[in-house]
């Protein structure tokens, strides 16, 4: 009896641990890893990011908040700022703005490559399977590629005179949300886990393309 008793002792005693391990991972995994300005509306905010890639929408008010969630995002290759806009119109005046004078430089920026390439992976890090493309490419549906709904990195690199630009779309033949990537000559821009974006597992269309 004595020895059951023990026994029960010691098994309460691992279980606690247990419990307290598995409090410890979970608060480990929500632990905040940079920070990152958020530009919508001409406002300027400032957020966090988790250790899973997210953004931490503490403090956020929730127009905010439904933006994250809703909105197009736009990255450039210099800065470590998201730009979210309701319509596609002020994307493309965005990219516009950005076209002129990303390409008033002269000269191939790496003589050996001299061109820009865009590249999706299968998992997060740059892990897993990539589907991507050199130059000016397009794919309307990632379906044919096994790909639809799979990218969850990547990698833009533009070793090219030109800026350069690549796009990532929720659905097929490039509808839906879009999250886009604008790099200079000579940039280049690493996103280890879409989450951050809110296009993790999202993607159906991709397109990249000289500015």
């Amino acid at each position: 009896m004595k020895k059951v008793f023990t026994l029960i002792i010691l098994s309460a005693v691992m279980f606690s641990c247990s419990k307290d391990d598995i409090a410890i991972e979970e608060t480990t995994a929500v632990e905040l890893t940079e920070s990152k300005t958020i530009i919508y509306k001409g406002i300027s905010y400032t957020a966090q990011i988790n250790q899973q890639g997210e953004i931490d929408k503490t403090g956020l008010n929730q127009d905010l908040i439904n933006a994250i969630a809703s909105s197009h995002v736009v990255e450039l290759s210099d800065e470590n700022t998201m730009y979210l806009y309701d319509q596609i119109a002020e994307v493309n005046t965005l990219i516009t703005a950005k076209t002129s004078s990303l390409s008033s430089k002269n000269g191939v920026i790496n003589e050996k490559s001299g061109v820009a390439k865009s590249t999706g992976y299968q998992h997060e890090n740059y892990r897993g399977f990539p589907l991507g493309g050199t130059g000016n490419f397009s794919y309307p549906s990632l379906r044919p590629h096994g790909f639809n709904d799979l990218i969850s990195s990547a990698i833009v690199t533009n070793f090219s005179a030109r800026g350069y630009l690549a796009q990532y779309f929720e659905h097929d033949n490039y509808r839906g949300r879009i999250y886009t990537l604008i790099l200079a000559p000579g940039e280049v821009k690493y996103n280890p886990n879409l989450r951050s974006v809110g296009m993790h597992d999202k993607t159906s269309s991709m397109v990249g393309r000289y500015l």
